[in-house]
């Protein structure tokens, strides 16, 4: 019994000694340095692998995630001064990936895009302080691609037009807010072809 307390100890001793070295948790803001888009502890030649936190001076959180390999990595988030989340974002070695959030001061969702690689890909929307849609548009690898809608702050549609590759193609209408037409014209590769083309 008594060598399997001293086993047990020895174990407990080891590992605090070394869970340190792969759990270190700095401010990325004030206590790293980037060098060719990586992120390191000064003076040191390997990228730093640890956690983030950097709070503000109240002790309110700021920002939190992981970073492996000198890049950022799985969930991060980041916090107003007042303690309400800013944006909530993921991270696959370094670049966004999948659904990312963002909030005002007062905890509203106001803009959600998905990611993927680093590249806005699929569905991006954003909100009036209302809680109203103000505009929703497709994404494929970084270039709109889609549909695109936006609406007034009254709910009132406020144009249609769709993009392919980044540029506008085929009928584009724009509403007034009462909902009359303003006007619509049809273009190609970003250029109008037909309609009100002044």
């Amino acid at each position: 019994m008594k060598k399997l307390l001293i086993l047990l100890f020895s174990l407990l001793i080891s590992s605090n000694s070394y869970g340190g070295l792969f759990d270190k948790t700095v401010c990325v803001e004030t206590e790293t340095v980037e060098r060719g888009g990586l992120i390191y502890l000064p003076n040191k030649t390997k990228p730093f692998s640890g956690k983030n936190l950097c709070e503000y001076e109240s002790g309110q959180y700021k920002s939190q995630g992981k970073i492996k390999k000198g890049v950022k990595d799985g969930k991060w988030t980041y916090w107003f001064k007042n303690g309400e989340i800013k944006s909530e974002r993921r991270y696959e070695d370094g670049k966004q990936d999948g659904k990312q959030t963002w909030r005002d001061e007062s905890g509203q969702i106001y803009k959600e895009a998905n990611y993927k690689d680093g590249e806005k890909n699929g569905k991006v929307t954003g909100w009036y302080e209302n809680g109203q849609k103000d505009y929703e548009v497709n994404y494929k690898n970084g270039k709109a691609d889609g549909k695109e809608t936006s609406w007034y702050e009254s709910g009132q549609i406020k144009n249609e037009r769709n993009w392919k590759d980044n540029l506008l193609n085929g009928k584009s209408t724009y509403w007034e807010e009462n909902g009359q037409i303003r006007w619509e014209i049809n273009l190609k590769d970003g250029k109008c072809i037909s309609g009100d083309c002044d």
